[in-house]
């Protein structure tokens, strides 16, 4: 039997989940299963994930920092995953399709070393960000995973794979 995947998620997962699908107020076993599901070493994300996350402050800030802390979130500085993102880096700037400003966004942004540290580690990045072939403004992370053989998913593709069970507390 293969091993279960191991998901690389990005800042889009936890953002949308505390804003809309699994809002702390009314789902707190999505946010249990996180932290579970990453002490099983089956969730992950990185360290430049988390800035974003802190950069936002709030409950979400305090989450990650308390709950989930430096051992959910890798270190993206390892010299493979900076050889990976230099190479993604370079595709996207090659790609005659993406505006100036989306390849220097990509360039200066966190995807890139989301989808380089997934390659490294070999694992499936989960955004809520969707395949755009004919994307212009911005460079989609399952644009650049197709590209590179990483695969991806989303939220709600991730949770039925590890099937975690969010039952009603009577």
């Amino acid at each position: 039997m293969p091993a279960a995947p191991l998901y690389a998620l990005d800042a889009n997962v936890f953002m949308q989940a505390k804003d809309a699908h699994y809002r702390f107020s009314f789902c707190p076993a999505f946010w249990e299963f996180l932290v579970s599901a990453g002490s099983a070493v089956k969730l992950l994300s990185i360290d430049k994930i988390q800035g974003e996350i802190a950069a936002g402050g709030g409950a979400l800030e305090t989450f990650a920092s308390s709950r989930l802390g430096g051992a959910f979130f890798k270190d993206s500085g390892e010299a493979e995953v900076v050889a990976e993102f230099a190479r993604l880096t370079a595709w996207v700037t090659a790609q005659p399709q993406f505006f100036a400003a989306a390849k220097t966004d990509f360039a200066g942004g966190v995807d890139g070393w989301l989808i380089a540290y997934a390659k490294v580690h070999r694992c499936t990045v989960v955004t809520h960000e969707a395949h755009a072939p004919d994307a212009k403004r911005k460079v989609p992370i399952p644009n650049v995973c197709l590209a590179f053989g990483v695969p991806y998913c989303n939220t709600f593709e991730m949770l039925d794979t590890l099937r975690p069970q969010f039952v009603l507390a009577s």
